[in-house]
């Protein structure tokens, strides 16, 4: 997922400067499963509520899905971030509860520190 967006963020700047526009403003939802230890399942967690709420095959959700504690989280963002997310929406995997804020906040943290 990194690299294809990383490609079409790419693009779109080649094909703006075409233009003689401005880039536009890069975004990019992710679906994150989180835990407070590191678990190899987590990301299979977000996987698999991708593939119940979008139908996507098995091994596509699996590619797209983002999984760990707020630290690791936080490294998988900030290579978004680094090539070219400005803006980052997250879908917390399974429903989310109160802790998966609190771990999101941790995550949002460590983020913003980085």
């Amino acid at each position: 997922m990194l690299f294809e967006f990383a490609a079409s963020a790419a693009r779109l700047g080649e094909l703006s400067q075409e233009a003689e526009r401005p880039t536009p403003r890069l975004g990019i939802c992710v679906h994150v499963a989180l835990g407070s230890h590191p678990a190899a399942g987590l990301a299979d967690i977000a996987a698999a509520g991708m593939q119940r709420m979008f139908g996507l095959p098995a091994g596509r959700a699996r590619q797209l899905a983002i999984g760990g504690t707020p630290r690791q989280v936080a490294d998988q963002l900030a290579l978004f971030q680094e090539a070219g997310a400005q803006m980052l929406a997250i879908t917390c995997q399974p429903a989310p509860t109160e802790q998966s804020w609190e771990l999101l906040a941790d995550a949002q943290r460590l983020l913003n520190q980085s």
